[in-house]
């Protein structure tokens, strides 16, 4: 989804590593023992696009390893897998229903609360140390 070497603002309202931090709101969902954020939501919807950890990770420009961690600390909160091997190869993966269905979720949950937001944001911009 998106690359984090943009030196502009992302947007969802995330920093590019050039930019500071606009103000803005976040969704954080708490399942289990698991936080799960734009982040974590990304590299699952990564997974799903390129079929690898591996790739996701080079995607978001995160080492494999911390990707491999996030996906099982974010998975350790459900009950179902929200990966598994894809059926034409072992070494590839795909989205089980559950995790399409949990990044479909948040991204409507974000943007719900995105535009419920406005003025919260607006007044946090004002008042925002430059």
């Amino acid at each position: 989804m998106s690359s984090l070497s943009s030196t502009a603002d992302l947007p969802d309202g995330r920093a590019g590593p050039e930019t500071a931090r606009t103000a803005g709101i976040r969704l954080k969902l708490f399942v289990g023992n698991s936080a799960i954020g734009v982040g974590q939501i990304d590299l699952l919807q990564q997974i799903g696009t390129t079929g690898s950890i591996r790739h996701a990770a080079a995607a978001m420009t995160m080492d494999e390893e911390r990707a491999a961690s996030l996906l099982k600390l974010m998975s350790d909160g459900f009950a179902t897998p929200l990966v598994r091997p894809a059926q034409a190869t072992d070494k590839e993966l795909e989205l089980t229903e559950l995790g399409a269905e949990l990044i479909r979720r948040y991204h409507d949950q974000e943007r719900q609360i995105q535009d419920l937001s406005s003025d919260l944001k607006a007044w946090l911009t004002d008042h925002q140390a430059v």
